[in-house]
């Protein structure tokens, strides 16, 4: 998945510089030049407006073709998309959303979205009446899912995507330090993320759909535990064939990879786990007792079991 951080508030003019600085390092004109902060362009909290207005201006005389930005589903609305044109004009094509799968109990429950399938279906709705195409980030893996739950709820996510007017972009998930994944990793209550799921996603999708493949490379992350890989044997043979395909669409590119290792991953699709809300209660466990005061979780338990299974829909 994408990269996070964390560092001291930060004022207009030095946001600003600081894409004026790396616009001047780019050399010739892209077709599309993509502007975010760590989390949301259009969240004030993070780039205030006036931030904002000058960083798009300054996108706007760059000699690219098309900017685009990564923004919350909640920061969108036809006020701040009009404001938005007003400055970058036709130039805006496309916006990415986070939303990591089209389940709310798993964005709930295991990755603490914070934002519902219904908030991001609005501004998809938003962003497609303005002629703006909407591009939905899937995971390509789950906290607290099997590799079998992983692979069907990402396809099951791409679906919706297609069905909602959403380009979806798939992204590999590796592990970085100081997120609850890597908690949970650390206690020993999660698979290792593997490259072979995002490869197994590819090959059933067609070959035709139009979807951004992401992130399956971990480009010198300062804060990576572990990479969705694959044995040391073949995961560079694996990358290279992700770049290729990238390029060509061709399938026989990643069907002709073969690893043991692929045979071994494929197996976990046939072994059994607990119920989904029964797992996910355990690791709450878990945690809790590692990382919280003791009186949080016995007053909390009860309450918080109790929404995870009313909300759970197999």
């Amino acid at each position: 998945m994408c990269d996070y951080s964390i560092g001291p508030e930060t004022d207009t003019s030095t946001m600003v510089n600081a894409v004026k600085s790396a616009l001047q390092e780019i050399e010739g004109s892209y077709n599309t030049l993509l502007i975010s902060p760590a989390g949301s362009m259009l969240d004030l909290n993070e780039v205030p407006i006036d931030a904002r207005h000058q960083i798009f201006e300054l996108a706007a005389e760059s000699p690219h073709k098309e900017v685009t930005f990564e923004t919350r589903a909640d920061t969108i609305n036809s006020e701040t998309i009009e404001d938005v044109k007003s400055i970058l004009g036709d130039r805006l094509k496309s916006v990415y959303l986070g939303i990591e799968t089209s389940s709310d109990f798993v964005n709930t429950y295991c990755i603490n979205k914070g934002v519902t399938i219904k908030e991001i279906k609005k501004a998809a709705k938003i962003l497609n009446g303005y002629g703006i195409k909407p591009i939905g980030n899937i995971l390509a893996g789950v906290p607290m899912l099997s590799a079998k739950e992983s692979y069907d709820i990402a396809m099951n996510s791409i679906d919706w995507c297609l069905k909602n007017q959403v380009k979806p972009a798939i992204f590999a998930t590796h592990i970085k330090e100081n997120t609850i994944y890597y908690e949970i990793y650390k206690l020993g209550l999660c698979d290792e993320p593997s490259i072979w799921l995002l490869v197994e996603i590819l090959l059933n999708l067609p070959e035709d759909l139009d979807i951004d493949i992401c992130w399956y490379r971990t480009y010198g992350a300062f804060n990576l535990v572990k990479a969705a890989d694959s044995c040391s044997e073949c995961y560079e043979k694996v990358l290279d064939a992700l770049d290729d395909y990238v390029i060509k669409r061709d399938k026989t590119i990643l069907s002709s990879l073969n690893c043991e290792c692929y045979y071994k991953w494929k197996e976990k699709f046939k072994e059994e786990s607990a119920s989904l809300p029964e797992r996910i209660v355990s690791i709450y466990c878990a945690l809790a007792e590692k990382n919280m005061q003791e009186d949080f979780w016995i007053r909390n338990k009860a309450q918080i079991e109790n929404n995870i299974y009313s909300e759970y829909v197999r």
